[in-house]
C-alpha cells in the first residue's frame, strides 16, 4: 500500500471513528480524534465542521472560528451552524447572510431548509402594502386634494 493511500484509509477512519464517538456523546474522544485527523488534512471541511461542531457541544466558543474555515472551504451546514450562532447574541445580519449562503449551497427541501427559510422571514419581514377599505390610499389622498 502506497503512503498516499494509507494517509487516505487512516483519514477516513479517523473521521469516521470520531463521527462515532460524537453520536454516543463521547465529546472529548471524538475532539480528540478529529484532531488527529486535522493533522491529516488540516483544510478538510468535513474535519473543520466536525471540529466546530464537537467544540459547540463542549461549549468552547471557538467553535465558530472552525465553522467559519470549514464555511470558507464549501461546507454548507457550517453556514447553518453559524447562523444558529448568531441570533441568540443579535447577530442578526450575519445570521441571514449565513442563512442565505447555507440556501443557496443546499439544495434540499428539508426540516433544516424550511427552518432556514423561515427564520430568514422572521428576521426580514417583507413590507407590508397598506390598503384602506378596498382602496389603495393614494386614492383617498387624491380625493382630499380635490
Amino acid at each position: 500500500m502506497d503512503v498516499k493511500l494509507r494517509d487516505e484509509t487512516m483519514y477516513l477512519s479517523l473521521v469516521n471513528e470520531g463521527a462515532t464517538l460524537f453520536s454516543e456523546g463521547e465529546y472529548e474522544a471524538a475532539l480528540g480524534v478529529f484532531w488527529k485527523a486535522f493533522r491529516l488534512r488540516p483544510s478538510a471541511p468535513v474535519v473543520l465542521f466536525n471540529i466546530g461542531r464537537t467544540m459547540e457541544e463542549l461549549n468552547d466558543p471557538r467553535c465558530e472560528d472552525f465553522y467559519a474555515a470549514a464555511a470558507s472551504q464549501g461546507n454548507v451546514d457550517a453556514f447553518y451552524q453559524l447562523a444558529t450562532l448568531c441570533i441568540p447574541s443579535d447577530r442578526t445580519e450575519e445570521a441571514v447572510e449565513h442563512l442565505k449562503a447555507y440556501l443557496k449551497g443546499n439544495p434540499a427541501n428539508d426540516s433544516s431548509t424550511e427552518w432556514a427559510r423561515n427564520t430568514i422571514r422572521q428576521l426580514c419581514p417583507s413590507p407590508r402594502l397598506v390598503w384602506s377599505k378596498g382602496r389603495r390610499l393614494h386614492d383617498r389622498e387624491v380625493g382630499r386634494m380635490r
